[in-house]
């Protein structure tokens, strides 16, 4: 088993970069929940809370190469794959420091935020 510390500066990182980029995705989820008449859309809303942190890229990288839809299974694989590797590039880089953990964390959510505003213009849509 490694040395408490060792587990502690991993933990920590983790945490903010969940927080960072998914508390907007379930703020959305909870909004849609409690303030949306429609079931589909509330439904929709906590479907794609999990990969929604990566569907804005992955459409913005279909959009600009002209690629068109893919099957929804495709798109949420790379959307969760994206989601994925956006938290695990906000570990890896908040593990250098404090300064650098708040930084990261505070643009992540910011650029998150902006996201899940837009998914929840285009689940009313």
């Amino acid at each position: 088993m490694p040395p408490r510390g060792e587990i502690w500066r991993w933990k920590t990182p983790l945490f903010f970069a969940f927080a960072a980029t998914y508390l907007p995705f379930l703020a959305l989820a909870l909004f849609m929940t409690a303030f949306v008449p429609c079931a589909h859309c509330k439904q929709t809303a906590w479907m794609l809370a999990p990969v929604g942190p990566g569907l804005v890229p992955v459409h913005a990288v279909l959009k600009t190469f002209g690629l068109g839809r893919i099957g929804d299974g495709w798109e949420f694989a790379c959307a969760g794959g994206v989601s994925l590797a956006l938290v695990a590039g906000l570990v890896l880089l908040s593990r250098r420091g404090k300064a650098v953990c708040w930084c990261a964390a505070a643009v992540t959510f910011i650029a998150c935020c902006f996201a899940a505003v837009m998914l929840f213009a285009v689940i009313r849509s």
